[in-house]
């Protein structure tokens, strides 16, 4: 599918290598550096994904690839797994500087490794499994809430996450799109994560929510879910810029 395209009579086509769909990485080395790369690819604002490794073990050549991760991709629903990326410069230029801030920081003062970890185990997961977005949340909690207070009903978790992905989205070098959900003002994007909880629940309880009502305006679930992980990247790539105020807002 990388090296054709469907033609108007349903066949296919073999494309000329020039416009080939995918791109090569070559360096020497370790699998240590594939796990960088992959590991800034996963927090990058544009979502890329390595496919096949190829490696030279000097006497042969062997593949490596992820089959959790490939093989689920292959077998989302149609035209999911045919969505082709554009990609300029100034995305390289983000990947790259991901690569550095993740060789460069810092564990012992906020470890995000076990968090990228998590990120790449949810791609295994069915694009449209409800499992997914509550692991998305999982995330997303564990980074930025602190257990709540019992006695304090403006402790809780729902409250903590709008609060401090508002101060956040102040500081996100890509900050968050709220645009699907017509959400201009402070207030309308309060509302929507109050309705993103709200999906998180009923999915927690075993419900299987329709987007009418007060869901309306999440529109889908993979409208609600592409929302989600664009937070999650964002709030992880933060915690490499600034570790020691995703800390403090931790524990506020």
């Amino acid at each position: 599918m990388w090296e054709s395209r469907s033609t108007s009579d349903g066949l296919r086509e073999h494309l000329p290598e020039a416009e080939w769909r995918y791109f090569v990485v070559s360096f020497l080395g370790s699998n240590s550096t594939l796990a960088e790369i992959e590991n800034a690819l996963a927090l990058a604002p544009l979502q890329l994904r390595v496919g096949f490794t190829m490696v030279d073990f000097g006497r042969g050549q062997g593949v490596v690839y992820s089959p959790e991760r490939l093989f689920r991709f292959l077998r989302d629903p149609w035209p999911h797994y045919l969505e082709f990326l554009d990609i300029s410069a100034s995305d390289i230029r983000a990947i790259t500087a991901i690569y550095g801030q993740l060789r460069q920081h810092n564990q012992a003062l906020l470890d995000v490794k076990p968090l990228i970890a998590q990120l790449h185990e949810l791609e295994g997961f069915p694009r449209l499994s409800p499992l997914r977005f509550l692991g998305y949340f999982a995330l997303l909690e564990s980074l930025l809430t602190h257990s709540p207070k019992a006695m304090d009903p403006y402790d809780s978790i729902t409250r903590q996450v709008k609060k401090k992905i508002a101060l956040l989205d102040r500081r996100f070098e890509f900050p968050l799109d709220y645009g699907p959900f017509r959400a201009v003002t402070e207030k309308d994007r309060e509302r929507v994560w109050s309705r993103m909880y709200d999906y998180r629940s009923a999915i927690a309880h075993g419900s299987a929510p329709s987007f009418g009502g007060e869901l309306k305006i999440l529109g889908s679930h993979e409208k609600a879910l592409k929302f989600l992980t664009q937070t999650v990247r964002a709030s992880i790539r933060q915690a490499l810029v600034e570790p020691q105020l995703v800390i403090d807002l931790r524990d506020c």
